[in-house]
C-alpha cells in the first residue's frame, strides 16, 4: 500500500499542491481565479500575446478574444482550457473550468459514482 501525505498552501488565487509519494515528488500549481481573469495575467508575465498563444492551443487568436471578453455567450470549454494550460506549459487541471470538466464528466460517466457522490453531499 503506497502512502500519500497532501498538502496545499493557498497564495492569493492559486492553491499549490504539493502531492509526495515515494515514487513520485511534485508540485502541481492550480488557480481559482475564472480563465477569463487568469489567462490575461500569464500572459503579462510570459510577455505573450493571445496570436502566440493561439497557434500552439490551434485555435484562431479571434476565438480566444471572444472567450475573454465573453462575447456572444462564449464561456471556456474544458478542452480548450487543457489546450491553453498545455501551451503555457502548466498542468492539465490548472484552470478551474477544467478541473470542473473532469469532474463533470467522471460523474456523468460513472453511475456509481455518482450515486456515491450524492449520497456523502446530500447527507
Amino acid at each position: 500500500m503506497v502512502s500519500i501525505t497532501h498538502e496545499a498552501r493557498i497564495l492569493k488565487d492559486h492553491v499549490v499542491s504539493d502531492i509526495l509519494c515515494p515514487t513520485d515528488t511534485a508540485a502541481v500549481e492550480r488557480t481559482q481565479a475564472p480563465f477569463v481573469d487568469e489567462l490575461p495575467r500569464l500572459l503579462r508575465e510570459r510577455h505573450m500575446s493571445l496570436r502566440q498563444l493561439s497557434r500552439p492551443v490551434d485555435v484562431s487568436d479571434s476565438h480566444l478574444s471572444r472567450v475573454l471578453r465573453q462575447v456572444g455567450y462564449k464561456t471556456i470549454s474544458p478542452d480548450l482550457a487543457r489546450r491553453v494550460a498545455a501551451a503555457l506549459d502548466l498542468d492539465g487541471g490548472y484552470f478551474v473550468e477544467a478541473r470542473e470538466g473532469f469532474v463533470i464528466d467522471r460523474v456523468k460517466s460513472d453511475p456509481v459514482f455518482r450515486d456515491r457522490l450524492y449520497d456523502e453531499l446530500g447527507s
